[in-house]
């Protein structure tokens, strides 16, 4: 403990030093919690290329066309794509098989360029083969479309995504060589440097310029280099995980995730509000302050190890179906594979969810996503339904609100808080385990817990009663 005590204490005094200097990690992303939602970063990156939006700048859309055409094999290609010829940019565009593009550009030209925002999403069959048919299918020309696909290391499409098209050098082609559209792929770390050097610097310096005794910051240019900065700040700390970022909460989560003995004692320390001795109760007085900043970390890492697990060989499998998983909204969602094209695109499914926040207690639930949007006719079978499980749920102490069955006994009834997950996440855990051997440990100890629940009867008759109902 006394180890523990004397670096908690130094880390709080860098801790206390950064805040005294005015230091602090305000960022109105972080705030919103919309750091890795592709959806969100996809509408700002929209909106910042849209210069009859309310920043009223043309720099980001010239200097974004300006990086794509120059690019080493594209530069002649591409010389049509001209900002004064943009004519709309929208997000969540919709094509006649359904699909939605997360951004798409169109101009006066007839030339258009699609953007598929990849942050932690997987690729759907035939995603950026039905993008480009859609176009096609307008009248529009293999050479006035670039399909540009952004991920946060510059990775490629899937093969399920091009269905039996391929790239070849900076052009999608069919299985017969025929080009069907040009191709750039970029990283968030090209985002970057795009709003940083092009465009964060040139606003910068326009910002010095006065007019009518006040400078151009002044007058407003100062909120949009707040924003880019914020922005680039969660690039840096949540997208490209920029090991030179060191925010200043990190200095006391820092010190308490560096292994799991140290973890261990914060969490013993924040479970008592009364301490033993003054060491520990000044101790309690620091880590109170960054509790939700570490409870947040243990759990979205857990999460995402869960997630990994799942994806990993595709090892959750339970009779003949394969389930995924998913770190969503404060949980962990499960669908089955074949619906992993719903789930990517929000369309009624069948899943199942374990969450702690908002519960009574840790509990899984299971859910049939998207009975509002039924016809009337599905709509009677939905009720039926509904009204049955609610009944099977009394004799098997599930609960049931709406349609959906939670079960509050299964994953340990004691587990009341955020806190108490945590501590159970590190219970099995040695003082000098790293953080991955200690999720590697709580998830073996998870996944018995997850097939006992999806397992159940009741469960098991839910997942297949709903999932007919939406596949007829």
């Amino acid at each position: 403990m006394k180890g523990f005590i004397k670096e908690l204490k130094v880390a709080n005094e860098k801790f206390q030093q950064k805040k005294k200097e005015g230091r602090c990690d305000f960022n109105i992303f972080e705030a919103l919690k919309v750091e890795m939602k592709e959806n969100y970063h996809s509408a700002f990156l929209a909106y910042l290329l849209d210069s009859n939006k309310g920043h009223y700048q043309t720099i980001f859309l010239e200097k974004f066309l300006e990086r794509i055409t120059n690019t080493p094999g594209l530069k002649t290609k591409l010389k049509n794509f001209k900002s004064e010829n943009c004519e709309s940019i929208t997000t969540e565009s919709s094509t006649y098989q359904s699909r939605r593009i997360d951004i798409l550009m169109k101009f006066s030209n007839g030339y258009h360029i699609i953007i598929e925002n990849k942050i932690n999403a997987y690729d759907q069959v035939a995603q950026i083969r039905d993008y480009v048919e859609s176009l096609h299918k307008q009248g529009v020309k293999a050479e006035q479309i670039l399909v540009i696909y952004l991920t946060k290391d510059n990775a490629e499409p899937s093969d399920d995504s091009l269905c039996k098209w391929e790239i070849q050098k900076h052009e999608i082609v069919d299985s017969s060589g025929t080009p069907k559209a040009y191709y750039l792929g970029i990283s968030y770390e090209w985002i970057k440097e795009w709003l940083e050097k092009d465009c964060l610097k040139s606003i910068e310096k326009e910002g010095l310029k006065s007019i009518n005794g006040k400078t151009k910051a002044e007058n407003g240019l100062n909120k949009i280099i707040l924003c880019l900065n914020q922005y680039i700040e969660i690039l840096d700390s949540h997208i490209l995980e920029s090991p030179n970022k060191q925010e200043t909460k990190e200095y006391i989560l820092d010190c308490v995730m560096q292994n799991a003995g140290f973890t261990n004692k914060a969490l013993e320390i924040l479970s008592k509000d009364k301490q033993d001795n003054k060491e520990q109760q000044e101790c309690y007085e620091i880590l109170k302050e960054h509790k939700n900043a570490i409870q947040d970390s243990i759990l979205q890492d857990f999460y995402k190890a869960v997630e990994c697990y799942c994806r990993d060989k595709e090892l959750l499998k339970i009779g003949n179906t394969i389930w995924y998983a998913e770190n969503y909204e404060n949980g962990i969602l499960f669908y089955k594979k074949a619906d992993k094209d719903k789930a990517e695109s929000g369309r009624e499914m069948v899943y199942l969810f374990f969450a702690i926040k908002g519960e009574t207690s840790a509990c899984f639930t299971a859910d049939a996503y998207g009975i509002e949007w039924l016809n009337t006719k599905k709509h009677k079978e939905a009720f039926e339904l509904i009204d049955y499980f609610k009944k099977e749920a009394k004799k098997e102490s599930f609960n049931a609100p709406y349609h959906y069955l939670k079960d509050h006994n299964t994953f340990q009834p004691n587990q009341k808080d955020e806190l108490e997950l945590c501590k159970w996440i590190y219970s099995h855990a040695q003082d000098k385990d790293t953080k991955e051997k200690v999720l590697s440990k709580a998830v073996k100890e998870f996944m018995p817990l997850f097939r006992e629940f999806a397992t159940k009867p009741l469960i098991k008759k839910y997942v297949r009663e709903y999932s007919k109902l939406f596949n007829d």
